[in-house]
């Protein structure tokens, strides 16, 4: 009975069965990649939200880092990358390392903020900017790479960080995780809790956050909290 059974199933695969099987091919996985990846960008509201901010001769941001520039707690404004303005060297595929970086004149920062604030913040700053699609922001590699990634994380009853403040955009030097938005009963956070600009944590919230790799690999080490992606 194997015997015949057999036969039957070769011929099949030889001639039906790999009609069905997936096509796709290594040089398919970036784009499959990249679809992914540009759908929770437009999940999370981010689309609109990319834009490379030039320093100008004159800024007032020159000589200050990233947290010294106060772009988060006045603007909102989320630092992904930050380049030379004579770098043409790959994008630094650990983009966390150019967080104490002071900025010089022509620098390049790719920002996360809201399209009514860049205006202000420009020309607070004396920078000129540009909008960036998504597909200008994934050829950078600041949310994916090899040493970076973006992540879903699930907050259960039991987590241990319900309860604690979370402010998106904000850099944990220590666990390289950068949070970029949060949902809640599926709708996205976009007003603070606290006078700091901070959210409180509850049970069910999704946070979407850029982390180092050993950073994922951690929260999926924990009970505590669920992976999403």
């Amino acid at each position: 009975i194997g015997l015949p059974l057999l036969a039957i199933v070769a011929l099949y695969m030889t001639f039906i069965g790999r009609s069905l099987l997936h096509r796709g091919t290594a040089a398919a996985a970036p784009e499959r990649r990249g679809g992914r990846l540009a759908g929770l960008i437009t999940t999370y509201g981010l689309s609109e939200k990319f834009f490379e901010l030039v320093v100008g001769e004159g800024s007032d941001l020159i000589g200050k880092n990233s947290e010294e520039s106060q772009l988060l707690q006045d603007f909102g404004a989320v630092l992904l990358q930050h380049r030379r303005a004579d770098d043409t060297s790959p994008p630094e595929e650990d983009v966390f390392e150019s967080w104490d970086l002071a900025f010089k004149p022509g620098d390049r920062l790719l920002i996360k903020v809201d399209p009514d604030a860049v205006e202000g913040l420009a020309q607070r700053h004396g920078c000129s900017y540009q909008a960036l699609s998504v597909d200008d922001v994934l050829k950078q590699r600041v949310l994916f790479s090899k040493k970076i990634g973006l992540v879903e994380v699930l907050l259960p009853p039991r987590s241990s960080l319900i309860g604690r403040e979370a402010l998106p955009g904000r850099l944990n030097r220590d666990m390289r995780i950068q949070l970029l938005a949060m949902q809640r009963h599926g709708s996205l956070m976009k007003h603070s809790e606290t006078a700091s600009g901070a959210t409180i944590l509850r049970e069910g919230d999704v946070a979407l956050a850029r982390a180092s790799w050993s950073a994922i690999r951690g929260f999926a080490d924990r009970p505590q909290e669920l992976i999403l992606i």
